[in-house]
């Protein structure tokens, strides 16, 4: 069972949204977004600097992707975590929108994408600005609880940290994505998350309410 800063879909476990959710079985849906010019996938170094890999099966058959967005998904890490997951990135709705989510090494594991469209004029005010996306759902296995820290960073994000059970903890950022593992922590006990950008600025995230803080 996995649960995040929205309702948990029951149902799902890969899911793609506006706004995060979390669940326990399969769908894939991609939100239009506006319609811009601007490529989303320019915020992020990786998608010119890693080589292609190949998508979750679970991306390459979702009927709303075409083979050209499929093609630029990205690997940002791999046998990460308990559940030994691969953390990817990729491009839809012609690239206006980016990606990102976990497949866990086993089915019956807790996996999840979200989808956001970064940078644009029409993202809901509670995000809007944002350079980093950023979504912590939590899950039980084995009787344990805990909670997957994941997300996306631009180019311009210089470090982050992430408030647990009120102490801070410092999120390495590689290849624009970031992971961190929190075994035996609820939802309930994540706090804010804070990016501090290269021209010295802050942004700081309340991830339980899922919105910007200042």
């Amino acid at each position: 069972m996995t649960r995040g800063s929205r309702p948990a879909k029951l149902a799902l476990s890969l899911v793609a949204v506006a706004a995060a959710a979390v669940g326990v079985g399969f769908a894939l849906a991609h939100p239009s977004g506006a319609v811009r010019a601007y490529d989303a996938r320019s915020a992020f170094a990786v998608f010119d600097s890693q080589p292609a890999a190949a998508a979750p099966a679970e991306v390459a058959s979702s009927p709303s992707l075409s083979r050209a967005e499929i093609a630029q998904t990205r690997l940002l890490g791999s046998n990460l975590g308990r559940f030994h997951s691969r953390f990817f990135v990729y491009p839809a709705n012609d690239d206006r929108n980016v990606c990102f989510g976990l497949v866990a090494a086993t089915p019956q594991d807790p996996g999840m994408v979200y989808c956001y469209s970064p940078g644009s004029s029409s993202a809901p005010s509670e995000i809007a600005g944002e350079h980093f996306s950023v979504v912590a759902p939590e899950s039980v296995s084995g009787g344990t609880v805990g909670v997957q820290l994941f997300g996306v960073a631009d180019d311009d994000v210089a470090s982050a940290r992430v408030e647990v059970d009120g102490r801070w903890r410092p999120v390495r950022i590689a290849r624009n994505g970031f992971y961190l593992d929190l075994p035996g922590f609820s939802y309930g006990e994540m706090g804010r998350f804070e990016a501090t950008l290269k021209d010295g600025t802050t942004q700081m995230h309340d991830i339980r309410t899922g919105t910007r803080i200042g």
